[in-house]
């Protein structure tokens, strides 16, 4: 009875003397890692010019994909038949109510309908475990993974472990000087390894799927390092889950994280090609984060004394 329900609310139309409006939802259920599309249609007779209200910014917190469609189209009793079309992108999990659709004409001439509300779900096993086995076709057939030693993290752990060798010898022969000087702190590898990813200009070799498996890693990584969380194994929800219970975050970074991690998964997962100003946006979004959760002094200097 609640699956009928549902699909009725995804047509939902009014009409008055002079024009008929019709709103739609397609589908009105869907997981955080596909779109739904809402599409508005007014019919109206000759001679009346009808318009629909922008609705960008009235879905709700929903991400409105690409540029809206727009169409006017003369039909041959010579009414006039206007078509909206909004790709709507989902990130976050839950309910969304998308606002009223409103039509206007002539001075007066006003309707106002209710539009159908989206659910935004998250993966059953079925499809989560359809998206991992999607993951080795995502990648573009003619450019194949590039060797171990072509990756930065190889370079990176090379570095380290020449830097540890180079370090033990120093040990031995140093004179009785004090510590030696701390590691590096959470933020300042998250940094190095941002500015790592920006360097390789990923998108210019169209290695998306490779970038983004590396951004969200910069992330986990992160997490795990500044608020010591160890979950290398976790999915996306279940890590979400984790650090929003132990209240690592306040709400504005916990959706923040999110909307970064999910955005990732629909890259590696569900064949979504994102456009070069996603992926910049990507970049800062995590930037923004790290910036904004390094540790004040005073509590840096308690991890230090700790």
């Amino acid at each position: 009875m609640s699956s009928l329900f549902a699909i009725a609310l995804t047509v939902i139309a009014a009409a008055d003397e002079t024009v008929v409006v019709h709103a739609t939802l397609d589908p009105p259920i869907t997981p955080y890692h596909k779109q739904s599309v809402f599409l508005v249609i007014v019919e109206a007779p000759p001679g009346v010019d009808a318009r629909i209200e922008s609705m960008v910014d009235r879905f709700g917190g929903l991400g409105v994909y690409g540029v809206p469609e727009y169409d006017r189209e003369l039909l041959k009793n010579g009414a006039t038949r206007i078509t909206e079309r909004y790709v709507l992108d989902p990130i976050l999990i839950g309910d969304y109510v998308i606002e009223p659709v409103v039509v206007t004409w002539g001075e007066v001439g006003r309707i106002e309908i209710p539009s159908p509300s989206l659910r935004v779900r998250d993966l059953t096993e079925e499809e989560e475990a359809a998206a991992m086995e999607l993951l080795p076709t995502l990648a573009d057939p003619d450019l194949s993974p590039p060797p171990v030693y072509a990756r930065w993290y190889f370079w990176v752990l090379t570095a380290g472990i020449v830097a540890a060798v180079a370090f033990a010898f120093w040990w031995r022969r140093r004179p009785e000087l004090g510590h030696a000087a701390p590691s590096k702190m959470a933020w300042e590898l998250a940094f190095e390894r941002l500015e790592i990813l920006d360097k390789r200009q990923d998108a210019k070799h169209g290695k998306i799927s490779q970038y983004y498996v590396d951004l969200s890693g910069i992330v986990r990584y992160y997490i795990e390092d500044r608020f010591h969380v160890h979950a290398p194994e976790q999915t996306t929800p279940e890590f979400l889950a984790e650090i929003s219970s132990a209240g690592l975050l306040d709400a504005a970074h916990e959706g923040l994280v999110a909307e970064i991690l999910r955005h990732s998964d629909q890259v590696k997962f569900a064949r979504y090609h994102p456009t070069l100003s996603e992926m910049e946006k990507s970049f800062a979004q995590v930037l923004q984060f790290v910036d904004e959760t390094v540790p004040k002094a005073e509590e840096n200097a308690e991890d230090e004394a700790a």
